[in-house]
């Protein structure tokens, strides 16, 4: 993103919704307000249909590689006059969340919609959903932050006197980077080495 090689994003997904409706998926750059949506219509209601909707890579802003907000995905099922521009094929300042919905979904009784199996990709094709245990799912994030308490324990190690000691903590998977430290308890941290 960013660059004129931006690629493409495809969304897929299954949804089920009582009422043959149109719906919008809009995409929101997470820092700059831009959009980009696309309309899906329901064929047949009561009836898990699978949805591909590709978006064309933003090639005037890049995402940020960092702990800020990069995408917004939204779903919309109803939209007011403020947000119910577009739908905008292309990424644009204008709000298109709503992107044109005609909102006969929210006016019908006991309306509903259902949605599974949602996957965001780089690219224009959709691959079949990744199933991951939870297991696999806990060690990818693991990767990422990790809390030492409960039944987990940092092992006493050692230490000088009897105001220092000497504390390692096993990680359950490699992290991603080197990781930070964050103190919970009551005691100071002076020198922290991973």
């Amino acid at each position: 993103y960013g660059t004129s090689s931006a690629e493409n994003l495809t969304v897929s997904f299954w949804v089920k919704s009582s009422t043959t409706d149109t719906f919008v998926i809009t995409l929101e750059h997470g820092e700059t307000n831009l959009y980009i949506s696309k309309q899906f219509t329901i064929g047949s209601a009561n009836t898990w249909e699978y949805k591909t909707l590709t978006f064309v890579g933003d090639t005037s802003l890049a995402l940020n590689n960092d702990n800020g907000i990069g995408l917004h995905f939204y779903l919309m099922l109803a939209a007011g006059s403020s947000y119910n521009t577009g739908p905008s094929s292309t990424w644009t300042t204008v709000s298109a969340l709503g992107g044109g919905i005609d909102n006969t979904w929210i006016g019908t009784t006991n309306a509903t919609v259902q949605i599974t199996g949602v996957q965001l990709e780089v690219g224009d094709t959709a691959t079949p959903f990744e199933h991951r245990s939870y297991g696999d799912e806990l060690a990818r994030c693991q990767r990422y932050y990790y809390r030492v308490g409960g039944t987990d324990r940092a092992f006493f190690t050692g230490g000088s006197n009897a105001s220092q000691g000497y504390f390692s903590v096993p990680f359950p998977v490699a992290m991603r980077t080197s990781p930070t430290f964050s103190n919970g308890g009551g005691f100071t941290v002076n020198n922290f080495s991973a």
